[in-house]
């Protein structure tokens, strides 16, 4: 029975499995020669609000827009705040986060289903590019929103609210098995356990 169990697990954890993660890196929204502009209201099969836009390193030599962008492009939430979402639910599991002229600024992240909160977090963000690790399941909406800071007060420094996103982690949902699915499973395996026992009493 032990067996049979164990075989039954498996075939479920297979089936839960977390989807590998896609990473939105924002790299094809470069063309070549300018250093920032729209974002696709439709990039990467999400809808996008709060005025997004596109960044590359070469806009400034210092603060977040330089210092958040892991590559060479990056996604900007014009004034502090950016929304993506799309019909099917998705699992939202980390980006690259930064304030684009002050320190500290504190950003909130939420979650979204069906038009009811499932997860928020708080962070603070600076003018250096920060990995932040979600564990935002079955969503279908994310909602991004930053203030408050101190500024850096360089000569690239601006006073602007914008925030930087980089390498969005998203995974799709993993099927979970219908009770049917499951039944099925057991009995396949206690079949196999079943067959196993015949055998051995008749070896013996």
């Amino acid at each position: 029975m032990h067996g049979a169990c164990a075989l039954m697990f498996a075939a479920l954890a297979a089936g839960n499995a977390q989807a590998q993660s896609t990473i939105l890196t924002f790299e094809d929204q470069f063309t070549g020669y300018e250093t920032a502009g729209d974002l696709e209201p439709d990039y990467a099969g999400f809808s996008w609000g709060g005025s997004p836009g596109f960044v590359t390193s070469l806009i400034a030599t210092s603060g977040g827009f330089h210092n958040g962008t892991v590559d060479h492009v990056s996604l900007v939430a014009y004034d502090g705040s950016v929304s993506f979402s799309r019909a099917t639910a998705f699992n939202f599991t980390g980006a690259h986060i930064a304030s684009a002229w002050y320190d500290g600024a504190s950003v909130t992240v939420e979650g979204w289903r069906n038009g009811v909160l499932t997860h928020s977090s708080t962070l603070l963000a600076s003018t250096t590019s920060g990995r932040f690790a979600f564990n935002f399941t079955n969503i279908d909406s994310i909602s991004i929103n930053g203030a408050g800071g101190v500024p850096i007060g360089s000569a690239n420094g601006g006073e602007s609210a914008h925030l930087v996103l980089d390498n969005i982690a998203v995974s799709e949902i993993s099927p979970v098995p219908e009770p049917a699915t499951v039944w099925m499973l057991l009995g396949g395996a206690l079949s196999l356990l079943a067959v196993g026992r015949l055998r051995k009493a008749r070896s013996a």
